[in-house]
């Protein structure tokens, strides 16, 4: 006889409770969907990690820093502007930045992390004027480390890039393009990349090791790779968007053809890649997806003990939200976290 959902529920809640105990992380935002419904929430524990400093229990609209879970969104501007006409992948990146030293690297190969970097300068921007010294530096690299698409080997700043790219396309800065076309129409009203905007309204920052919390994340520019601040109830409106073919009630977001292209491996399996996410394929190389993920899953991780997935085999999208640099030192805690949540 199988579980029944409030048997399931009930066990995956214990299990979020006892990891709490264990020192995985101070609180757990879950959740689960299909494409049309929310299947699963639960919001427990309380941090420190606060701009004050006191201890705020977590619930359905905390924000959390999602770090690298962030690509994604940043992934999908792009591919909106594609959908737009304003840019193909195969373009040069040099086409938008004339700066750009390298002409054949494209906007796909820094989507695929492929472009052959050797480069991962500490970025911490307080404002424009750290931002475009920092780009500036990018755009000084004269080598690379290895050919141009040859492999991919991770440039988390590449994504800055993308970012460079889609302010100089649409004229307009990252989070007003993003809110336009993207968290407005989704009603994902707690999601913001400016987060000096939002860091005194429930929202909570990552933990190190140590104990203590990032805190000085909450004065930093805006960033293409890191640093979205959204909750799981949000970050599966994307997920329920793609499995309905890019619709969200009722209005369309992305061409249900481009939506599908979102969740389709894109490099001839060589890595493992779709636009926005890593897909799990038949071996799950990357160490975080569940063993009940099909094939198809897609998803990303973020160093704050973040993992936002999407399985269209299945028809679920799932988010594991906590502030816990801990719990991403080993990704099989998302392995596990996943095939409790694969059982809904």
């Amino acid at each position: 006889m199988s579980e029944s959902l409030t048997d399931i529920t009930e066990k995956i809640d214990y299990f979020l409770s006892c990891k709490i105990k264990e020192g995985w992380s101070d609180c757990f935002s879950v959740a689960v969907a299909d494409r049309n419904d929310m299947l699963y929430e639960q919001y427990i524990g309380a941090t420190d990690a606060t701009p004050d400093g006191r201890m705020q229990s977590v619930n359905q609209r905390t924000r959390f820093n999602i770090a690298s879970a962030t690509k994604p969104i940043t992934a999908a501007l792009i591919v909106k502007l594609m959908d737009e006409g304003e840019l193909t992948l195969s373009d040069p990146v040099r086409r938008f930045i004339p700066e750009y030293p390298f002409e054949q690297i494209t906007v796909q190969h820094l989507l695929d992390h492929s472009a052959g970097y050797d480069w991962e300068k500490t970025y911490s921007p307080k404002n424009f004027n750290a931002f475009h010294e920092y780009m500036n530096a990018m755009y000084s690299i004269k080598t690379l480390k290895f050919e141009t698409g040859t492999r991919s080997e991770y440039f988390s700043a590449g994504f800055n890039v993308l970012m460079d790219i889609i302010q100089r396309v649409s004229a307009t800065d990252l989070e007003s393009f993003a809110q336009q076309h993207f968290f407005e129409p989704l009603r994902m009203q707690d999601t913001s990349f400016q987060v000096q905007k939002v860091k005194y309204e429930n929202t909570v920052f990552p933990k190190r090791t140590d104990g203590e919390a990032e805190l000085f994340l909450g004065d930093l520019f805006v960033i293409g790779e890191s640093g979205l601040y959204s909750n799981p109830g949000d970050l599966l409106k994307i997920g329920q968007m793609l499995l309905q073919g890019g619709s969200y009630l009722g209005k369309s977001i992305f061409h249900e053809r481009t939506a599908s292209f979102l969740l389709q491996e894109y490099t001839g399996n060589r890595f493992r890649k779709t636009p926005a996410f890593w897909m799990k394929t038949d071996v799950d190389t990357f160490g975080c997806f569940g063993d009940l993920h099909s094939g198809s899953a897609v998803g990303h991780t973020g160093y704050s003990g973040c993992m936002f997935w999407i399985d269209p085999m299945h028809n679920r999208t799932g988010a594991v939200l906590t502030n816990s640099i801990f719990l991403h030192t080993d990704w099989k805690r998302y392995k596990r976290i996943n095939n409790m949540l694969m059982q809904l």
